[in-house]
């Protein structure tokens, strides 16, 4: 009887779990995260039902969560290279670099000719703030695996991304000279070599790449991005609308905004609000515009972003900023991490609110509150911003240490909601009063020049406790100073949980 409970159990569990993986592939994954756990309930050491409901948990970008299933499942499981591979793709979607980095050395020791991993540990490397450990990794990968353009690929990448611009084109064309016909080394090329500046040849090398295959969609954004560097709009426009992403359609607004076709630009607008309305590149792009235009903005998201800025002066000074500033130090950081807009200074990887630390809790708490006055103050507001507001949404955090002479470029968040700053410690700039300030304006770096009067622009010199919330379709930058002193944030994304 015991035998036959025991089985007739085992065959509901696995019932319950392909019924869970039906409906997760069905885009049901909530549904599906409830028959895992319904498994786990009465078998808490369910390795199958562990794992399918991390990867249910990570499609639904709850990566902290999805990372913690994992890892119990890996001690009942320690074997399964499945699992370590999962541990550590989720890890880095977590942005916990320095974790997934470690779990790809385990996965390593014990599988040391996997080389997909041995080449998802260089990128680790380089995420971590390793540049020059992820290039020799592969240097010595490709001494050990010649002519392999599945690495000589992400040497490449890395190379150029180094700064090793003449070292990384050399390797380009020596995967090209492999397979000449493999369309993602061409892309790869036109990229090193629009970092040189040699913007023509990049061309070519998109058009060649798009060549080989008509549907790369990163060939034609990157082709659209270099013809808008080169002021050749009207084929940039071509390119992003081939494209065929949200990302190329933001871009081709930007592309109709230089040849001022407004007709074209308004009609497009008009329908993205309807079909795609909260696409934060398209509504800085519309935002800036209608401003410039003195127009009524097509685009509901948050047609006037400057006037919903809340700066709160020492707002957060109930939680200690010298604990603050002990529980992000312990953090890992990366100096000057690519693909950021930091300069001369460190930022931290992963989310701050994953750490399992007292004061940054609170803090969190402190931030969530201030995200809700935020929207209470604007309740009477029909924009989307107030009318959509998320019903589940998730604090991103991460740190900022800028050193004398650093800044942050001008960018938006484009998958915030809201995004805002705490400010830690402010260096001391004497007279010199807007010196390590935020700036806020309507227009980005690639946006035209449009009507002769000066851009709406708003300045912060902030203070240590103070509190800045803002959309996260609003354009800002800190501006460099001159101090030994550091200037030190936390800054924050509120993520929809779509």
């Amino acid at each position: 009887m015991r035998q036959r409970n025991a089985t007739h159990g085992w065959e509901k569990h696995a019932q319950l779990l392909a019924q869970a993986f039906a409906l997760y592939r069905s885009g049901k994954g909530e549904e599906g995260a409830r028959h895992c756990r319904a498994v786990l309930q009465s078998d808490p050491n369910n390795v199958k039902a562990l794992h399918l409901l991390a990867v249910i948990r990570h499609a639904s970008g709850k990566y902290d969560e999805a990372f913690r299933h994992l890892e119990r499942a890996m001690k009942l499981a320690p074997d399964s290279a499945e699992l370590r591979r999962h541990c550590i793709q989720t890890a880095a979607s977590a942005n916990r670099h320095q974790t997934a980095l470690r779990h790809a050395d385990a996965f390593l020791k014990r599988w040391p000719e996997a080389l997909d991993v041995q080449i998802e540990r260089a990128r680790l490397l380089d995420k971590s703030g390793r540049p020059a450990d992820a290039v020799r990794w592969l240097e010595d990968l490709d001494t050990r695996r010649p002519g392999n353009i599945n690495v000589l690929a992400p040497l490449s990448s890395l190379l150029k991304q180094s700064g090793r611009l003449d070292d990384a084109e050399k390797v380009c064309r020596q995967a090209i000279a492999i397979a000449p016909d493999e369309a993602g080394l061409h892309n790869n090329l036109g990229n090193v070599l629009g970092r040189q500046e040699r913007h023509h040849e990049a061309v070519e090398c998109y058009q060649r790449a798009i060549d080989l295959n008509p549907r790369f969609a990163s060939a034609y954004s990157n082709l659209g991005e270099t013809l808008t560097t080169l002021g050749d709009h009207s084929n940039a426009l071509a390119a992003f609308d081939r494209c065929k992403t949200r990302y190329a359609e933001s871009r081709a607004l930007v592309s109709l905004a230089h040849l001022k076709h407004w007709d074209e630009f308004d009609a497009r607008l008009r329908t993205y609000a309807e079909t795609d309305p909260i696409n934060l590149r398209k509504a800085s792009i519309s935002a800036y515009c209608a401003e410039r235009r003195s127009a009524t903005d097509p685009y509901n998201f948050c047609p006037d972003p400057m006037e919903e800025i809340r700066i709160a002066p020492q707002d957060a000074t109930d939680i200690p900023v010298d604990r603050l500033k002990q529980a992000v130090k312990v953090q890992d950081a990366v100096w000057e991490p690519s693909g950021k807009t930091t300069t001369g200074g460190f930022q931290s990887t992963g989310n701050l609110f994953a750490t399992p630390c007292p004061v940054l809790g609170k803090l969190e708490s402190h931030i969530r509150t201030c995200a809700e006055r935020y929207r209470a103050d604007r309740a009477d507001l029909t924009t989307d911003l107030v009318l959509q507001w998320p019903d589940r949404y998730r604090l991103q955090a991460w740190y900022v240490e800028l050193r004398s002479g650093g800044y942050q470029a001008p960018h938006i968040h484009p998958e915030g909601w809201v995004s805002g700053v705490v400010y830690l410690n402010i260096p001391d700039t004497g007279d010199a009063a807007e010196e390590g300030a935020i700036e806020f304006t309507l227009r980005g770096d690639t946006f035209p020049e449009l009507a002769n009067r000066p851009h709406p622009t708003i300045r912060h010199k902030p203070t240590p406790g103070d509190v800045v919330l803002f959309p996260s379709s609003l354009y800002h930058r800190t501006l460099p100073f001159d101090s030994q002193d550091a200037r030190v944030c936390i800054a924050f994304d509120m993520v929809p949980e779509r």
